[in-house]
């Protein structure tokens, strides 16, 4: 269950209090709550046994999960239009004060979510949000929405941006974007607005954009929180022992 965090940073807005000095994961300054993806509050859907292991640095707050080989496949890039998504993905049910959340509340979701690019070995993608059922790879019925980023590894760059099931809006390539701060809008029946801000090793500001996410919910229905795995593009493989690290840090808030 995320927590409800009441500081903000005063250069960015974002949820957390002020930022700290970078390096090359995200700085240690929390904010929200962190995410563990081996605290055992997530179900592994797995459809292509990707995962091997994952390993959890509660110190910087890192997710790392060794990989098992995979073919390149629009399947993969979570943001495609392909029919089915068969990433690897972990979610479990969205509770703020130990209540369940339904798509007939309305809930703002804001994230702190990056790559760490040196345990990062592949081409990747990844994103973390909410989704109305992540228990299936039918796309049409993911209906997740969120913040993203995209990596050309080994050497390249990321992008971050946000995330919207079968399309996603990314900031241009350059080499000193780090992560991202993004807020969406979930529920009332639909997936709506979403913002997010690009910051530097430096805590710098660098970028900013939105994206409409422009989802029709299902009515009454539980909303999970979605991590997902997988590639940048449909020609990007995943190699035998590869390694996909992320640190992940949100807050929830349901709005009268």
């Amino acid at each position: 269950m995320a927590g409800i965090v009441p500081v903000f940073d005063p250069a960015s807005g974002a949820s957390g209090g002020p930022a700290a000095g970078g390096g090359d994961g995200i700085s240690p300054n929390p904010s929200g709550t962190p995410v563990n993806l081996n605290d055992g509050s997530w179900t592994l859907l797995d459809p292509l046994s990707i995962v091997q292991s994952v390993a959890y640095d509660s110190g910087t707050n890192t997710n790392t999960v060794t990989c098992n080989a995979a073919g390149a496949t629009n399947d993969l890039v979570w943001s495609s239009s392909a029919v089915a998504h068969t990433g690897p993905r972990w979610y479990r049910a969205l509770e703020i004060g130990g209540v369940p959340m339904t798509t007939d509340d309305f809930v703002t979701a804001i994230y702190r979510f990056g790559p760490l690019r040196s345990s990062t070995d592949f081409r990747a993608g990844g994103f973390y949000g909410l989704a109305e059922d992540p228990s299936t790879t039918v796309t049409a019925d993911i209906l997740g929405a969120g913040a993203g980023w995209i990596y050309y590894a080994p050497a390249g760059n990321v992008q971050n941006g946000v995330w919207s099931n079968t399309a996603a809006t990314f900031e241009s390539s350059h080499a000193d974007a780090r992560y991202a701060r993004s807020t969406s809008f979930y529920g009332k029946g639909e997936a709506l607005f979403m913002t997010y801000q690009s910051f530097t090793d430096a805590d710098a500001l660098r970028w900013n954009g939105q994206r409409d996410a422009n989802l029709t919910l299902t009515g009454s229905v539980p909303v999970y929180e979605i991590v997902a795995l997988g590639t940048r593009t449909s020609v990007d493989a995943i190699v035998l022992n590869d390694e996909w690290a992320i640190q992940a840090w949100s807050t929830f808030l349901k709005q009268a």
